[in-house]
């Protein structure tokens, strides 16, 4: 799938006019508003139900711990403070006020007794990433056409994010440097495949990001 996004870069950045900014917007709105769920789950406390295996048999069962004012609470402080951040910080307290949010939940969360370091402690200090940890990859012709399809459906996600920081950073994106970003995405996801992991997307909450903080050089990466 990689090699595949690698080479079709080219035909999908032919795409471009059929992407005016009524499109992209689209795209970026329908990726945001798909993402709340994600945020919603994670401060409700999980998934609302949770599969199980019992007896032997996988079931669906709901989760206890789901909806608790205390992880709500704990999103809401954490949303406030980034608000705050922006709305009253200036210069590089505005700048990182999202990882502030999120050292200040991850203390509270702590104090709470909610967020616990023991997995930490006993891990190793480093590890190395091996190639094909989990054995040799095997090639199957359906799973092939259906990462492909994905590999298009990421890199038309791309294509509009894409568009989105330039004209969030007012740099024109042409052909040639579509082109790139969308070979950057094949080439990530190849890496991804041999280092034991999943294909490579550009993400979308990243183009809001530089919105947000007004940072806008490569620089900073």
């Amino acid at each position: 799938a990689g090699i595949f996004g690698i080479l079709a870069a080219p035909f999908i950045s032919r795409l471009l006019p059929l992407f005016p900014p009524v499109v992209t917007g689209t795209i970026i709105l329908v990726i945001g508003i798909s993402l709340m769920r994600v945020g919603i789950n994670w401060a409700g406390g999980g998934l609302p139900t949770l599969t199980k295996v019992v007896d032997g048999v996988p079931g669906a069962f709901p989760n206890p711990n789901y909806g608790q004012l205390q992880g709500l609470g704990i999103a809401l402080f954490v949303l406030m403070v980034i608000l705050a951040l922006i709305k009253w910080g200036s210069g590089f307290l505005a700048n990182v006020s999202v990882l502030l949010g999120i050292i200040a939940g991850a203390v509270l969360a702590s104090a709470l007794g909610v967020m616990h370091f023991d997995k930490v402690a006993t891990a190793p200090w480093a590890a190395i990433v091996t190639p094909f940890h989990f054995g040799m990859p095997k090639f199957h012709l359906v799973p092939i056409v259906t990462m492909c399809i994905v590999m298009i459906v990421v890199m038309i996600e791309s294509l509009g994010m894409f568009l989105a920081l330039g004209e969030i950073t007012g740099k024109t994106d042409d052909r040639d440097a579509l082109t790139r970003g969308l070979r950057a995405d094949g080439v990530g996801t190849l890496l991804g495949g041999i280092f034991n992991t999943f294909p490579y997307t550009s993400f979308s909450q990243n183009v809001g990001l530089v919105s947000v903080t007004g940072v806008r050089s490569r620089w900073v990466t």
